[in-house]
């Protein structure tokens, strides 16, 4: 089928998933594993290699203890070269606790293998330090080297490039080294996760690989990066040339490049919530989705990304080397989560509990600024400007809370209907013709005037709030005020507005 074109919902094309594929199977092709890609490749780097005979050498190399010995052997009987010493136990320790681990043994640690005389003591010590969690933290700074890992900047507190707690992905690249993840298997959730697992987490995180090429002020700046290095990363090619012309070395026509960057066209980064957190600028997880599916690529006059050729659309397609390998784009069943993240069922007992959190923190300052006003030779009014303050402060959290708990009840019940309609419904959103009108004024700073949603005082009464905490909503409301909140362009701002009482 044709990859152009609009996805219905909870469908996806598994573009990347395809591209994964493609990407194992030249490192198996490069193995000598894969018999389905045609072993005449006349580009000398894209020959199947094949396992060499094992040399034969004198029993007077008594250092040949593998096959890689026997080589080097060789190598040194040719050029008429002895082999150095057998290095001692302290320094052969040395070596391989820097190598495996980044940190040097201990004292003790290399009086114990000196005084090991098992013949496999050597073998003991990888096996023991291949285990230790620090073998991954040492690896993984290797890979993400090769795989750009870099945290979020930007000017203040705008994102400019990266991504906001990319930790995650670095946490996960350190996590699958220590579990001893085939190489394979990271490949494919770096970059189709979304595709392959779009309902965990967990492997979520290792799409920070593709996050991390976010950039705000250039579209076309951020998939040239993915492309690259997603190039230099899995295939070692520096696809990156071949898009103002025809690779000067390699055998990559102009046309691959924009094939490979088809298969990217749609992605985008969004942060989704993790369990006790919902505040997302505090923690969450940067991860890919295919945001608009049906966006075509265009091949790039000489590489001008304000000349694109529109008179034919580029579609996902791998480089020319690998045409050998089966290319089978088709759709797949995404489940809710995946395109509404906050069915996840930590996420709305998050924002409850953090509105809760307000209401309690508003209370006890109420009570201090009273225990204050009326304590022993205290001179502050009862009535006085603090006093009122956290009042009005305590009702604005109150009201915050029946609004977040109206809206949890709302959303549930959008989503029975959602899965028993399939598709949303007006009436889904109860108090979204008393709300509009008040938004829409902000935008002239204008004094908002919207009705008051009849529904409110019944929510109040079948809320769970103290008793205590309900009459100080109940003021706020008798007193003719509400509490609205700006989103989108608006997000931020508050403001008060004067509504009638129903």
């Amino acid at each position: 089928m044709r990859w152009q074109g609009t996805i219905g919902p909870g469908k996806d094309t598994r573009l990347r998933w395809w591209l994964v594929v493609a990407i194992v199977g030249a490192c198996c092709a490069a193995l000598g594993t894969d018999p389905n890609v045609d072993a005449a490749q006349t580009h000398w780097s894209f020959r199947r290699r094949v396992r060499p005979a094992v040399p034969v050498v004198p029993l007077a190399h008594h250092g040949v203890r593998n096959p890689i010995d026997a080589f080097l052997a060789r190598a040194q009987e040719a050029r008429g070269v002895s082999p150095q010493p057998e290095a001692t136990p302290a320094t052969l320790l040395r070596r391989v606790y820097f190598d495996l681990i980044g940190l040097p043994p201990t004292s003790a640690e290399i009086e114990a293998f000196e005084r090991d005389s098992r013949p496999d003591r050597y073998e003991r010590v990888v096996d023991r330090l291949l285990e230790d969690p620090r073998h991954g933290e040492r690896w993984a700074r290797h890979w993400m080297d090769i795989w750009r890992y870099s945290d979020w900047w930007g000017l203040g507190t705008e994102l400019r490039n990266s991504q906001r707690h990319l930790w995650h992905w670095r946490d996960w690249i350190v996590e699958s080294l220590n579990a001893d993840a085939p190489y394979a298997e990271m490949i494919r959730l770096m970059l189709a996760a979304d595709e392959s697992d779009p309902a965990d987490p967990q492997k979520l995180r290792a799409t920070g690989f593709l996050s991390r090429n976010y950039f705000l002020f250039n579209r076309n700046q951020w998939l040239d990066e993915t492309v690259e290095h997603v190039g230099k990363a899995f295939l070692g090619l520096t696809l990156n040339c071949a898009k103002c012309h025809e690779h000067k070395y390699d055998p990559i026509p102009q046309a691959d490049y924009y094939r490979f960057r088809a298969f990217f066209e749609p992605y985008h980064v969004r942060v989704d919530m993790v369990p006790g957190e919902a505040d997302l600028t505090r923690d969450g997880i940067p991860r890919v989705f295919d945001g608009v599916p049906e966006t075509p690529t265009y091949r790039f006059v000489r590489g001008d990304e304000n000349q694109p050729d529109k008179s034919a659309v580029v579609t996902p397609g791998i480089p020319g080397f690998l045409s050998g390998l089966p290319l089978a784009i088709r759709p797949i069943q995404l489940p809710s989560v995946a395109q509404q993240p906050e069915r996840q069922p930590w996420v709305l007992p998050a924002h409850l509990r953090a509105a809760a959190a307000k209401v309690e923190s508003a209370t006890n300052a109420l009570l201090a600024a009273r225990r204050r006003a009326t304590g022993p030779g205290t001179t502050a009014s009862p009535q006085g400007p603090e006093m009122k303050l956290t009042e009005r402060v305590l009702s604005a959290a109150s009201a915050d809370f029946v609004s977040v708990e109206a809206r949890a009840a709302a959303t549930r019940a959008r989503w029975q209907r959602m899965d028993a309609n399939g598709t949303p419904e007006e009436r889904d959103r109860p108090f979204i013709r008393h709300v509009i009108p008040a938004i829409r004024n902000l935008d002239s700073q204008t004094p908002c005037r919207a009705p008051h949603p009849a529904q409110l005082p019944a929510i109040c009464r079948m809320s769970m709030f103290d008793p205590n905490v309900r009459a100080g909503l109940i003021v706020l409301l008798e007193a003719g005020e509400i509490v609205f909140e700006a989103r989108g362009s608006l997000a931020g701002r508050r403001t008060r507005s004067r509504s009638s009482r129903s």
